[in-house]
């Protein structure tokens, strides 16, 4: 645990699941579940014992650092990583790996998400722990992936079909995004999580590798690190890359050592309203309620007014109704993917037409 460091990638704007999320306030900052934590205290929650409070970072926005101070009281100031502007997480991942670097050469970084849910947190922390191991032993770059069970459109990796350890399989294509029924005819083929683990010595391998220009450019920033001008050097950095790409497509398509943790853990990636109707299974009566809610002959439906006092819904099936500053939604479930345009609409508009929704 001593060696292990926990990377949360928190700057996201969580425009699709308006209007509970806004560039004000988006989803990780929000308590999505009605349980009294928020999207991303449940991803520290989930990690507790893989690494040691004083090894856990955290990369967003500049906008948001008052939120993670007030959320996450237990990151160190110098541990929460500003980006001026988003670049994508080719720059945002070679930032941190370079700043680790300079104070733990010999650390594991396990690099998650904080827009995602997990509901077996037992088995979602042995993987992550035998990920470590296996990263650290091999100089690989270990990705826990998810059989593809539901009609979701995801990253995907196809593996050789004998594992190399365990439950961990050589990647052996990125497959992108195929459509949901080819993913799950697919053998041998898992959605990538986004949760990523590797040695820092294998990152930045990685970056030397197949993004040069990019470990070039933190080489050059790197005596600024802990001092007053490191704002100012990853403002100008960031500033001077023109192409905003992920890692993914910058070097784990190319990549020769990466590898799948082919986990069951319950995992959702919560990028829209849809991908809580698993959770909808779960609730009391059918349907996920956050707020003084009162519902009746209603099934299949998600229902967030936290602000509210009381809400009364009647006689709705597969449905959004979503309530936050005044804004509300009342959508079907089939619909939302208009629902980023929508908000996009009325964010750009003074007056909200009843059109809209």
């Amino acid at each position: 645990m001593n060696n292990v460091h926990v990377v949360v990638m928190a700057g996201g704007l969580g425009k699709r699941l308006w209007p509970l999320s806004n560039q004000n306030m988006p989803k990780q900052f929000m308590d999505v579940f009605g349980c009294g934590r928020t999207l991303i205290q449940l991803t520290l929650d989930r990690l507790k014992t893989v690494c040691n409070e004083r090894n856990i970072w955290v990369v967003t926005a500049e906008e948001y650092e008052p939120l993670i101070h007030e959320q996450l009281p237990q990151v160190r100031k110098d541990h929460i990583l500003l980006e001026p502007m988003q670049k994508n997480t080719t720059p945002a991942i070679a930032y941190f790996t370079w700043k680790i670097k300079s104070v733990a050469p010999n650390a594991t970084v396990v690099i998650t998400n904080c827009d995602q849910m997990v509901t077996n947190y037992d088995y979602f922390a042995n993987a992550v722990k035998e990920s470590v191991e296996f990263a650290a032993k091999n100089d690989a770059i270990v990705t826990l992936g998810v059989k593809p069970d539901r009609e979701e459109v995801h990253g995907c990796f196809e593996t050789l079909p004998v594992p190399a350890e365990g439950s961990i399989f050589k990647a052996s294509k990125y497959l992108g995004r195929p459509a949901p029924a080819d993913a799950m005819a697919m053998p041998n083929v898992y959605w990538n999580t986004s949760l990523k683990v590797a040695t820092v010595k294998t990152i930045e391998e990685s970056y030397r590798k197949y993004a040069p220009q990019i470990a070039e450019a933190f080489d050059a920033i790197e005596s600024s690190f802990f001092s007053p001008r490191e704002g100012y050097m990853i403002n100008e950095l960031l500033d001077s890359i023109e192409e905003s790409i992920s890692y993914e497509r910058s070097v784990l398509l190319k990549a020769d050592n990466v590898y799948v943790y082919a986990a069951e853990m319950g995992w959702s990636d919560l990028s829209a309203w849809s991908d809580l109707i698993p959770f909808v299974s779960m609730a009391r009566y059918g349907n996920l309620k956050v707020g003084n809610v009162k519902a009746y002959n209603c099934s299949n439906c998600i229902i967030e007014v936290p602000d509210l006092k009381v809400a009364v819904v009647d006689g709705l099936e597969d449905f959004i109704v979503a309530e936050k500053d005044g804004q509300l939604l009342i959508c079907r479930l089939s619909n939302e993917k208009r629902i980023k345009e929508w908000s996009a609409e009325i964010e750009g508009s003074d007056q909200v037409s009843d059109n809209h929704i």
